[in-house]
């Protein structure tokens, strides 16, 4: 590989699937989830229901890019079984440039 690290295509397949299956189990506990929070706040009424449907759609919003960066890594992990090109590795630079930090603003967590 380009970057210096010499890992076998068997263990960067099997980093790829382990990838997946997180993915999969993340994606199936998010559903569960989910399920949990609106039998929960169909009972809540006026502004603090309101405000848990608020902080439930930050709490979805960063799950969903979660669940879109293992895609990602998963991509990422069975392509560089065969290296990874000049291009690829000028990509992989830009993507860790990126700032993935959030803030979800909430009255609720603010008490807290």
């Amino acid at each position: 590989m380009a970057s210096g690290v010499d890992l076998s295509a068997h263990a960067l397949t099997g980093l790829a699937n382990d990838i997946r299956d997180f993915h999969h189990t993340v994606s199936e506990r998010v559903t569960s989830l989910n399920r949990v929070v609106d039998m929960i706040q169909a009972g809540w009424k006026g502004a603090a229901g309101k405000e848990f449907d608020t902080v439930q759609q930050g709490v979805n919003k960063n799950l969903k890019k979660l669940q879109d960066d293992l895609v990602d890594l998963e991509e990422a992990m069975r392509a560089s079984v065969g290296g990874f090109t000049d291009q690829e590795q000028e990509r992989i630079s830009d993507i860790r440039k990126v700032d993935n930090s959030y803030e979800v603003k909430s009255r609720i967590t603010d008490l807290a």
